[in-house]
């Protein structure tokens, strides 16, 4: 029997793309707080700017231009007809046209707004940055990186100098497959600018490349040749990749980054569905490479694909062998996978269950008919034309059925399932139950008591099995626990 959830999620083995694609920003944040640029939504501008609607403003500017005292700009500044412009001293609002008094207020306002609209505007930084964005997002990725590194040289005080130099090596390490510029880059900038907010994830980012490059000079070509499989993976055959990284690892047994390619070679076998030559990857790894991580990583993939596959007591076996090594969080994790080692277990026991008495339910119905037609040809004479509660049934059902699977994914298969057992269970109830009352039967209450029950349980035990080979128990028990919003 299948499992009904693979408990361990394994990372997509397709490339990332550089997270700098949408909008301005450093490895695509949004609203970076430092200078925004015009045209960019979401991004403030020069200090004390609380939010910018397509162009740049100063204090509680929306939609133009202005100063402090200039509250609101909507639409422009003029002499008759314009809206909704508050100035400064004695300017509340104009509605369709300006005082004396008034005029000279508002011509004061454009002159200053202008002025301060030149002034915030003079921030070539920002529009360099905002320039390299747009090349990253048109998948010019090398000059992109070389503009965001050029950018942190010449602008070195620059509040978007690290963030220019963070995604700078996230474009080396992600798409251009230069794995040693992209740890240049991270610990450079952990050295310049250990104080921003990009100094943690740098020095993050760099032990795990250096980690994965190690000490050996052949380390860093292989961590290059490995990202380029990665990057390369949508361009080319899934196999072609298999097969390139299948040749780093026979050719850098060593090298510290085998364990990851490894894991990445089982991780692609699981998202493809072939769970056998999966869970022979994570078993082959963790006996190879016995590093505390990479070791606690496989047997738990192992363990996962055990469990696909419905081989409790391996999967028991590959989580009963992971050494948390002192560690929380991983002790945690154990406790888990062998917790849910038990849950899928009980929930296959009840699958099969569910089948045997669906099975004698079907048997018990077809045995009624064939007892109350007293022949195998009468019994299936007896099934057309169909009872009458099926011509009532059968088009609800179809309905349900299409309905179901413009629904939420998986729930198309299940209710087809049910609803197709039901009007079979039906068919069969109703015919048995059409002879025995033509045959002048006495007991025919007794009967159709009887029909209704085995029809009643083949249903239950065909929604359970549905849920079940569907993996909707979870999403089921949230329902009703938490609520449809849930």
């Amino acid at each position: 029997m299948g499992r009904q959830d693979a408990g361990h999620a394994t990372e997509d083995p397709g490339p990332r793309r550089a997270r700098l694609r949408r909008g301005v920003g450093a490895a695509g944040v949004r609203g970076f707080l430092g200078g925004g640029v015009v045209g960019v939504r979401g991004v403030p501008g020069v200090r004390g700017v609380r939010r910018v609607r397509g162009g740049l403003g100063a204090r509680g500017v929306r939609g133009g231009l202005g100063v402090r005292g200039v509250r609101r700009v909507r639409g422009g500044l003029g002499a008759r007809g314009v809206r909704g412009v508050r100035g400064v001293r004695g300017v509340r609002r104009v509605r369709g046209g300006l005082g004396a008094r008034g005029l000279g207020a508002g011509v004061l306002a454009v002159i200053v707004v202008l002025a301060a609209g030149r002034a915030a505007r003079a921030d070539p930084v920002q529009d360099r940055f905002a320039a390299a964005a747009n090349l990253i997002a048109e998948d010019r990725d090398a000059e992109a990186a070389a503009a965001l590194e050029t950018l942190a040289r010449e602008a070195p005080a620059h509040p978007l100098a690290p963030e220019a130099l963070f995604s700078a090596a996230e474009l080396h390490e992600e798409q251009l497959a230069d794995p040693g510029r992209a740890l240049e880059l991270y610990q450079e900038l952990g050295r310049r600018y250990p104080d921003s907010r990009r100094a943690l994830a740098a020095s993050r980012r760099a032990r795990v490349l250096a980690a994965q490059v190690g000490a050996d000079p052949g380390g860093l070509e292989a961590q290059r040749r490995f990202s380029e499989i990665r990057q390369g993976f949508a361009a080319r055959s899934e196999a072609q990749s298999i097969r390139m990284a299948e040749e780093l690892l026979r050719e850098q047994p060593a090298w510290p980054g085998a364990p990851a390619v490894a894991m990445w070679l089982a991780g692609l076998d699981s998202h493809a569905g072939r769970y056998e030559s999966a869970l022979r990857r994570y078993a082959s790894a963790a006996e190879t490479y016995r590093a505390p991580e990479a070791r606690f990583d496989a047997l738990r993939g192992a363990g996962d694909m055990a469990l696909h596959l419905g081989r409790f007591s391996d999967a028991e076996r590959y989580y009963g062998m992971m050494d948390a090594g002192g560690d929380p969080a991983r002790r945690i994790a154990i406790d888990e996978a062998l917790a849910g080692v038990n849950q899928v277990r009980g929930r296959s026991r009840w699958f099969s269950l569910s089948a045997l008495l669906t099975g004698a339910g079907f048997l018990a119905l077809a045995l009624s008919l064939l007892r109350g037609a007293r022949g195998p040809r009468a019994a299936l004479r007896a099934l057309w034309p169909p009872p009458t509660e099926i011509l009532y049934l059968l088009p609800v059902a179809v309905l349900l059925c299409a309905v179901s699977y413009t629904d939420y994914q998986g729930l198309g298969p299940a209710v087809t399932i049910v609803s197709t057992g039901g009007v079979v269970a039906a068919w069969l109830s109703g015919a048995g139950l059409v002879v025995r009352r033509a045959a002048g039967g006495g007991r025919a209450t007794g009967a159709a008591i009887a029909h209704a029950a085995v029809a009643g349980i083949i249903v239950l035990a065909l929604l359970y099995a549905a849920v079940y080979t569907t993996n909707l128990i979870d999403p089921v028990a949230e329902t009703l626990r938490y609520g449809p919003e849930s």
